[in-house]
């Protein structure tokens, strides 16, 4: 049964304690409702409940983080809480998310059912400021605006540093945000159903000084296939030199070939590719016998390796489950057999003055 569904007499609930930090901002102690009799209905139910709650949990905690970040910064003196920013390319797309974004609260207002009294006011505001706002943008005369701007900044904690042709250029930006706001109000006015403009091409809102920050973490290098050789040259410390150079050498032509790639990406896919590319080289092709063994062993060791240290989390040659071919022909072709010397040989050789 899952973790927050109970059974009673009545058939079954969803039963999910709230932490005791939060109950004070939902007022009660649990979150209970009636699943019906049916269990597998019930459980469904249970699923999508859990979910939501989680939600509804994680959106209670990150209000109740911002609301002591907020008191936090009220509690600093007036004269040094706001911080101080300049004019960057990405602040009139910042500023603009954040203006439209606001279009999404409207949207969610109409659809629970707005009072006439408000609806009334929301029109008489459109009607003022739609005029001046196309007046301002067609002329360029934005001086006006400059103080809305300003008070939106404020409102965010911050305190902009800025000459006087980047506040024109700063305002006049914006202010097309804010006509592009307000024609699609004038349009819900009407009863047209528009929904919120793309903000895909946008920088995210710009957030509060009293939100919290998230904590930035050191990029960590990404591991390639070469981390592998210096482990594996100490792991053959102790074979015989020509083992040591032949087992090398097959490791730095997969390398190679792969283009040390990153170890996350390499897969048996790799593994084959390379194997049967040396097995076709039209320069010094390789036997299937030298492949299927001394080759895919090397590789095999080589990553198993990495794996135990950590450096990838799978073998590929152990997911090879299928090897490249070539025909027995070329096979033989490619052998290269030790013959007994014959008489004549033999006869050379005594007869020498070596011997």
């Amino acid at each position: 049964m899952p973790t927050y569904m109970r059974k009673d007499d009545h058939g079954y609930r969803f039963l999910r304690p709230i932490p005791q930090d939060l109950r004070p901002l939902f007022k009660k102690a649990n979150f209970v409702k009636r699943l019906g009799r049916d269990y597998k209905k019930a459980k469904e139910l249970c699923a999508l409940l859990t979910v939501q709650t989680d939600r509804e949990l994680t959106a209670a905690r990150s209000n109740q983080a911002e609301a002591a970040s907020l008191e936090s910064w009220f509690k600093q003196p007036r004269a040094t809480r706001y911080k101080k920013i300049s004019v960057t390319p990405d602040l009139s797309g910042q500023i603009a998310s954040l203006v439209l974004s606001g279009l999404e609260s409207d949207a969610q207002s109409r659809r629970m059912g707005m009072d006439d009294g408000e609806f009334a006011s929301l029109g008489t505001n459109i009607e003022e400021m739609l005029p001046q706002i196309n007046r301002a943008i067609g002329s360029g005369n934005v001086s006006s605006f400059h103080e809305a701007v300003n008070q939106l900044l404020m409102w965010r904690g911050y305190q902009l540093e800025a000459t006087d042709e980047e506040w024109q250029a700063l305002t006049y930006d914006v202010l097309k945000s804010y006509q592009t706001g307000y024609k699609i109000l004038a349009a819900r006015q009407e009863g047209e159903s528009l929904g919120s403009p793309d903000l895909s091409g946008l920088p995210p809102p710009l957030t509060a000084v009293w939100d919290p920050q998230p904590q930035k973490h050191p990029a960590q290098q990404v591991k390639r296939l070469a981390d592998i050789t210096p482990h594996y040259k100490q792991h053959l410390s102790t074979s015989d030199p020509k083992s040591q150079s032949t087992y090398l050498s097959i490791w730095q032509r997969f390398v190679d070939f792969a283009e040390n790639k990153p170890l996350h990406l390499v897969s048996s896919a790799d593994v084959f590719n390379f194997l049967e590319n040396r097995l076709h080289d039209t320069q010094a092709p390789w036997s299937y016998k030298y492949v299927a063994g001394r080759v895919k062993r090397a590789l095999h060791t080589a990553f198993g390796l990495g794996k135990t240290l950590q450096l990838i989390n799978k073998n590929p040659v152990a997911e090879l489950e299928v090897m490249p071919k070539i025909s027995v022909k070329q096979e033989v072709l490619r052998q290269k057999p030790r013959f007994p010397y014959q008489s004549k040989h033999l006869n050379a050789l005594f007869t020498s003055e070596w011997y």
